[in-house]
């Protein structure tokens, strides 16, 4: 449900409160000032809710969720939460607070207290921004007489006001992030060696941080390595699901192993990266990413059939099977029209080289009428709805009982009658015939039917010649002319 701009006023108390087997619930990119009431407790394991406008969590509003292992409300309005909202997530491990402007005093001390009794729950983002300031931080050292640089976290000052303090940032990691920065300029330029090595030396300073893993993995991506960007990327996740990093960016190095494969044009694999990077984060270019290349896929498995170097060893196959045989001439033909017609070759039963005269056979008869009712059935489909009548005809002369042919002739005759085809599509379908193609090439038919155009009487002398009065018939079939 995400980017739907949904606000509270226009979610009913009601709305999730009967999908009780709910396991992930997200609702990222909306317009929420608090979350959704009556939430599913029993069985949400996951719960997003970020990039909204919440200033405010309901003291209940988490109540029951003993289930949940991650909840995000990173890029919100928060600036504290209510004690007790946490005291039923009995399973949470990861909690994303980033991107909020907290106000850290004592009403934040029991979310301390909290973590630190628990111990296992990855917090990242809980940074105090009436702290940040230095100037801030000096000005409230002098007015309370407590030195906030100083460890400990907690001071006490006169009215008994309370102040936490941000945890303190590391040296080795300010160091690491200083040669991520000179390594991302060196990136800019081009520059990948030099990058590399600030890279590896942001590493060495920080070795549980996966976005210089990463990073690395984007060099060797320009520069072609797809091999050693994937074992990076692979190394960067691992380091990433160790330390508890945000599931974004595991998911972001996993779309990189995706475009890695599709740089390669090995689809099928891109295509199972991108869907990992899709289950821990649906970012929209990923998404577009992998639809194409699901597409690619796709048109290769089609082509794949399309195989002239197989159809060349299937043929010499079916030559040596059929030096081992013996079979008459109709039996053949009348195998080689059923597959053709499987394969949904229309026309070749009736144009191609291996068209053939069925003839009575005693021991043949049934594949005859067979032989018969396949080669209308192809002329039906060409909407040749005469020669396909005149072929049912024959196979029910052979066997008057055959339902096939009856309901092949009244389908021929019912159709012949009733004609819903554009002009267009007729004279298309017609000039595919070779027949009528031979007969329209021919400077003396053209001639006639220029004359039974400007005198229709003139059609009458033309039928006394059998030559041509079967031409015409011919056209008349296809619906090239009409004789009103």
């Amino acid at each position: 449900m995400d980017g739907n701009l949904l606000a509270n006023q226009r979610i009913a108390d009601d709305t999730f409160s009967r999908l009780g087997n709910l396991t992930e619930l997200s609702l990222v990119r909306n317009s929420l000032l608090a979350p959704p009431l009556n939430l599913p407790a029993q069985h949400l394991q996951r719960l997003y809710l970020q990039e909204n406008a919440i200033g405010h969590v309901p003291r209940g509003a988490l109540d029951g969720m003993r289930r949940l292992q991650r909840l995000d409300l990173s890029s919100n309005n928060l600036t504290s939460l209510p004690r007790g909202l946490f005291r039923d997530l009995d399973s949470l491990s990861q909690l994303l607070l980033r991107g909020n402007p907290w106000h850290c005093g004592c009403n934040l001390l029991w979310l301390r207290d909290w973590l630190r009794a628990r111990g296992s729950v990855n917090v990242r983002g809980l940074m105090c921004q009436k702290l940040q300031d230095p100037r801030v931080m000096t000005t409230l050292s002098v007015l309370l007489g407590i030195d906030l640089a100083e460890e400990g976290g907690r001071g006490m000052g006169e009215g008994g006001v309370c102040v936490v303090k941000s945890p303190p940032f590391s040296v080795a990691a300010s160091q690491a992030l200083r040669e991520k920065e000179l390594g991302n300029e060196a990136y800019k330029k081009k520059d990948f060696e030099t990058a590399l090595k600030h890279y590896e030396a942001a590493l060495q300073a920080d070795p549980t941080n996966m976005s210089y893993l990463s990073n690395q993995a984007a060099v060797f991506f320009e520069k072609g390595d797809f091999a050693r960007c994937r074992e990076l990327c692979e190394k960067a996740i691992e380091v990433g699901r160790e330390n508890r990093e945000d599931y974004r960016q595991i998911a972001k190095a996993y779309a990189r192993i995706g475009n890695s494969y599709y740089k390669q044009e090995l689809y099928k694999e891109a295509v199972q990266s991108y869907n990992k990077s899709l289950t821990e984060h649906r970012m929209p270019e990923v998404l577009k990413k992998c639809q194409q290349a699901e597409k690619i896929l796709k048109e290769q498995e089609k082509q794949a059939y399309i195989n002239p170097e197989v159809a060349l060893e299937e043929k010499n196959k079916g030559n040596e099977a059929f030096q081992k045989v013996s079979l008459s001439d109709e039996a053949l033909s009348v195998s080689l029209h059923l597959c053709l017609l499987g394969l949904g070759s229309w026309k070749s039963p009736v144009h191609s080289g291996y068209s053939y005269s069925i003839s009575p056979h005693p021991t043949l008869s049934l594949s005859v009428v067979k032989g018969y009712t396949r080669k209308a059935s192809a002329l039906e489909a060409m909407k040749d709805f005469t020669k396909a009548m005149e072929f049912y005809q024959k196979a029910l002369e052979l066997d008057s009982n055959s339902k096939e042919a009856a309901e092949g002739l009244q389908r021929c005759a019912m159709s012949q009658a009733v004609h819903t085809d554009t002009p267009e599509d007729v004279k298309r379908r017609a000039m595919s015939d070779p027949e009528v193609q031979q007969i329209m090439s021919d400077p003396a038919m053209r001639i006639i039917l220029e004359q039974m155009q400007k005198d229709p009487q003139a059609l009458s002398d033309h039928l006394k010649n059998p030559v041509i009065a079967q031409k015409i018939q011919k056209l008349i079939d296809v619906g090239l002319i009409a004789i009103r």
